[in-house]
Order: C-alpha cells, then sequence, then structure tokens
C-alpha cells in the first residue's frame, strides 16, 4: 500500500506535478490504484499556496473505484512509465471535475454567488469606467435589477420542458452586462446574447428564432453604437432601456438589500427551478456567424456551462491571483464562459474591454 500526495503539496491550488516514479511503480508491481479528491481542501488556513483561505471549510474526500493501468508490458520502461503517469494524472483530473459536477453548486448564479460568499469584499469586476464592482456590489446590483425585471418582463412562463421565457440581450463589454445575464436567471428568465454587429436585418431575425418579445438594452450604447432598433421595434419587439430600470430603484431600497447582502452575501439569490432540475435548465442562448445562411441559435444549460468552467479549472494552472482581460463580447462563446463566468465562478478579477478590434490600444490596456 502506497500513500502518494502528488509529490508535494500544491503552492497553486491546482494540482501539481506528478512524479513519473509513480507511474515507473505501477508499472513494475501492477497494483491497482484508488485515487481520492479531497474538495475544498486548499482552502483550509494551513496551506502552502497564497491563494484565499477560510475558517472551517466545508472538506470533503472522493475516492475513486478500483483502477487498473494500461497494461504496457512489452513496452520500454522509459515509455511505460511516462505513459502511466500521464494516465494517472488524466484519471486524477477527471475526478476532480466530476466530483466538482456532482456535490458543487447546480447553477451559474448559485455557483457565482457561494463564491461571493467567501469573498464578498473582492474587486471582480472592472470596465472602462473604471469603477470596480466587489463581489458584494455584484451581487446587490443583481438583486436590485432582478426585482425590477420581475416587475417589468413577462412572468417566467414554464413550458413543457422547464423553458423560461426568452429575453433579448443587446448589450458592449460593460459591467451591467454579466449583471443583467445574472439578474435575468434570478427572475426566471433565459438571456439571448444578440450580436450587435450584425445589423437590424439579422437581429430581427434572431430573435424572431428565439422567440424574443423583449430586449434589454442600453439608450446610451444604441447612440454610440449608431444602432437602428426601428424594424425590430416595428416587428412588435419591446425595448427597455437600464436607464430607465435603474431609475425605478429607491434609495430605500438599495439601504436594505445592502444590509442583507452584508448580513448573506449572495444567499438569496438562486434560479428558479419551480420541479424542475436547474442544472438542465437553459442557461444561455448563443448564435453563430451566419456563415451558411441566418445564424442558428444555440441553447447552452447551466450544467453545460458549468462543465466547460470545471473542465477549464481541473485542467489549466489557474492560481488565486490571475486576471483576466476580457476583450471578446459575451455573445462569443469564449467570451462569455472562459473569460467571464469562468473567474467569476472562481473568484479572479476580469477587465470587460468593449471591443476586440481596437488591437493599437489593446496592449497598453492589459499594462495598465
Amino acid at each position: 500500500l502506497v500513500l502518494f500526495p502528488e509529490g508535494r503539496l500544491t503552492r497553486t491550488t491546482r494540482m501539481m506535478k506528478l512524479f513519473d516514479g509513480t507511474g515507473f511503480l505501477i508499472h513494475k508491481t501492477k497494483a491497482k490504484v484508488i485515487t481520492c479528491y479531497l474538495r475544498n481542501a486548499v482552502r483550509v488556513p494551513a496551506v502552502r499556496h497564497t491563494g484565499w483561505t477560510q475558517w472551517f471549510p466545508k472538506v470533503s474526500a472522493h475516492f475513486s473505484p478500483l483502477l487498473t493501468a494500461p497494461d504496457l508490458t512489452h513496452q520500454p520502461n522509459a515509455v511505460a512509465r511516462t505513459r502511466i503517469t500521464r494516465w494517472l494524472r488524466d484519471v486524477m483530473v477527471h475526478q476532480h471535475f466530476q466530483a466538482e459536477m456532482d456535490h458543487g453548486p447546480r447553477d451559474i448564479l448559485e455557483a457565482i454567488a457561494e463564491t461571493a460568499r467567501a469573498l464578498p469584499r473582492k474587486p471582480v469586476l472592472e470596465d472602462v469606467t473604471q469603477k470596480p464592482l466587489t463581489y458584494r456590489r455584484l451581487m446587490v446590483g443583481t438583486e436590485l435589477l432582478a426585482g425590477q425585471f420581475r416587475r417589468c418582463l413577462p412572468q417566467a412562463a414554464r413550458s413543457p420542458q422547464g423553458d423560461p421565457t426568452r429575453v433579448g440581450v443587446l448589450l458592449p463589454n460593460v459591467n451591467g452586462m454579466p449583471v443583467t445575464l445574472m439578474a435575468l436567471w434570478a427572475s426566471g428568465h433565459t438571456p439571448a446574447v444578440l450580436n450587435f454587429s450584425t445589423g437590424p436585418t439579422i437581429l430581427l431575425q434572431c430573435s424572431q428564432l428565439a422567440g424574443i418579445r423583449d430586449i434589454i438594452t442600453s439608450r446610451t450604447f444604441l447612440q454610440k453604437a449608431k444602432l437602428d432598433i426601428a424594424p425590430l421595434e416595428a416587428a412588435g419587439i419591446r425595448f427597455h432601456h437600464l436607464e430607465d430600470i435603474r431609475m425605478g430603484i429607491g434609495a430605500v431600497t438599495k439601504i436594505l438589500t445592502l444590509i442583507q447582502h452584508s448580513l448573506r452575501c449572495g444567499m438569496g439569490l438562486k434560479v428558479p427551478r419551480s420541479g424542475f432540475d436547474a442544472a438542465k435548465t437553459p442557461a444561455v442562448i448563443l448564435f453563430t456567424s451566419g456563415s451558411e445562411g441566418i445564424p442558428k441559435g444555440v441553447v447552452l444549460t447551466h450544467a453545460n456551462l458549468l462543465a466547460n468552467i470545471r473542465q477549464m479549472d481541473a485542467f489549466l494552472d489557474i492560481s488565486d491571483e490571475e486576471r483576466f482581460f476580457n476583450a471578446l463580447p459575451l455573445f462569443h462563446s469564449f467570451g462569455l464562459t472562459a473569460c467571464t463566468l469562468l473567474p467569476l465562478v472562481r473568484g479572479l478579477y476580469t477587465f470587460l474591454y468593449p471591443s476586440p478590434l481596437h488591437y493599437r490600444v489593446i496592449p497598453g490596456v492589459v499594462y495598465d
């Protein structure tokens, strides 16, 4: 029996190098293998990494079934030890991912709220206005906006398949964009993120394809982007401007919500379930580029998005000190998942830049 702790304790919160002496030992002895993943063990105070910790985190041990390594009897020792070590690392990475899928939060909003409760004062979002949002302000803004959406948008009438009402989102990379997505989830709606660079004709086609009757946008953005929304309004689509929605939030409501979240940051926010599994609920609709004609709508569930986030988190060596710069719009699958939702779930700072086309400006902003 060999108890093997990877070679040394992690210094990055991620799995460290796997020494191939273990692969050589398995190759020579033909021993069976049981791996163990300690969920949240990286958050206990007695750690060697420089990331964040908390008192009394909920730590759980997850054991694999009995595993048999690939039979490489006729391979040279050097090849066999390398391949078995790689196999063992793949097993451990997959176990990390599967344990998080089985025992972690079931929807994106819950996953972000879980991190917000641990790091309420951490600045997590910033845009070109240079007004950073902490997790507490992010969750307060989400709850305030969700309350307004419940009043101004159609009530979430679910289909027999459990699909919430779809609402279009026409916004650039600003702090209000992730807040709008989170508020729509909290109010029981599915955001359909529209590509504002395609023009009114394609926007109308995408809206009709997704069955969108309401679109959240910004009057300032429409003016600066010079977007013509008259064809969509003529088709009966209602536009709701964030400037007007925010005017309806009273000072007393803001103070009470802030006090509430100071006591329990994000605990009251969740995706309405109504008897349906939140993980299987559609989380977002994205649209293809339309290179083959009319753009296609792609429905992604909360489980789809969380699976991608946890795959990246398990495989990549992402430390708690990383900072993300996102110039990809959130109607882009990579801009949404890898560059915005991943850092929000992991507790990492993200800077939102409005356009990937400013190739002369972006390097300087990244440096700053």
